[in-house]
């Protein structure tokens, strides 16, 4: 349909200069007006495609796909699922209160049980990736090297103090990238912790007041607490955060690392990559 428009506005154009080129070639036919008439030919020209341009291209122009689009097909034809038309409307960041009414709504789901799996080892069922990088392979969730940032939503919240445990492997290395995991609370407060490509390469937590906008997950950030971690391509790393009391907690065996976090609930969790991928797996949340 937009094309069949787009074709009728440039014919309509079109039509509008030849037949002002014509009228002018009547105005001006005599030689020694050769000049002026091809001046006035060109500046009427001129005026009439800068002012049909911004036209043309809004109507050509495609509405972007809403990166808040469940994947799984079943959530986006069923009627009784009420799903958010884009990040903004759904975390209602800063806004408590509207977080839990979205949550009783079922737009996101607390988690049930002691323990819960984040990720079923074959779909992206229970996530909103907001990009199409996100796959699964080999029964990992993996986001290969780009030149963006790439974020994926877990629909699963949870509304108590928790642990939660996932193994991570970088695919590349480059300075400043990083392949994190984060957590914000209903309020918009977050923690991140980020196996970071700086040198020495570490592993550390971030901090800051988060907003979501269009194109993803944003800061600003602090970073709170660092420790070396020599991370190498294709080895995993098992992590394990932990949100209790006022304290947030980082470990992966060798390195231990924290920073106070007392969340106001339920908490979100996400996956980031920044633009050199990486792969998760194993993912899984704990009620303490």
């Amino acid at each position: 349909m937009e094309s069949i428009l787009l074709g009728l506005h440039i014919a309509v154009r079109m039509t509008v200069l030849l037949a002002i080129f014509f009228l002018l070639n009547r105005l001006y036919r005599s030689r020694r007006h050769l000049f002026w008439r091809t001046a006035g030919i060109g500046l009427v020209v001129l005026l009439v495609a800068l002012v049909s341009l911004p036209e043309i291209t809004a109507s050509a122009q495609v509405a972007p796909s809403d990166p808040g689009a469940p994947r799984d097909s079943s959530a986006a034809t069923d009627p009784a699922i009420s799903r958010p038309t884009n990040l903004t409307t759904a975390m209602e960041m800063g806004d408590a209160d509207r977080v839990r009414q979205l949550t009783k709504e079922g737009r996101w789901h607390i988690t049930e049980g002691d323990s819960t799996e984040l990720f079923d080892g074959q779909t992206l069922k229970g996530w909103w990736a907001l990009s199409d990088q996100w796959t699964v392979q080999d029964g990992q969730i993996v986001c290969p090297t780009s030149e963006q940032i790439h974020f994926a939503i877990s629909e699963i919240v949870i509304d108590e103090p928790f642990q939660l445990r996932y193994e991570v492997s970088a695919l590349e290395r480059s300075h400043g990238d990083g392949k994190m995991v984060g957590f914000v609370d209903a309020a918009g407060y977050n923690m991140l912790v980020a196996l970071d490509d700086d040198e020495p390469h570490t592993i550390q937590i971030d901090s800051g007041r988060k907003f979501f906008d269009e194109s993803g997950i944003y800061g600003p950030w602090q970073r709170e607490v660092a420790a070396d971690l020599q991370m190498q391509i294709g080895k995993w790393y098992d992590v394990v955060c932990t949100v209790a009391g006022s304290n947030f907690t980082v470990s992966t065996g060798d390195v231990e690392l924290s920073h106070p976090f007392e969340p106001e609930f339920p908490v979100f969790i996400w996956l980031e990559v920044q633009r050199t991928g990486a792969k998760y797996r194993g993912l899984r949340i704990s009620k303490l």
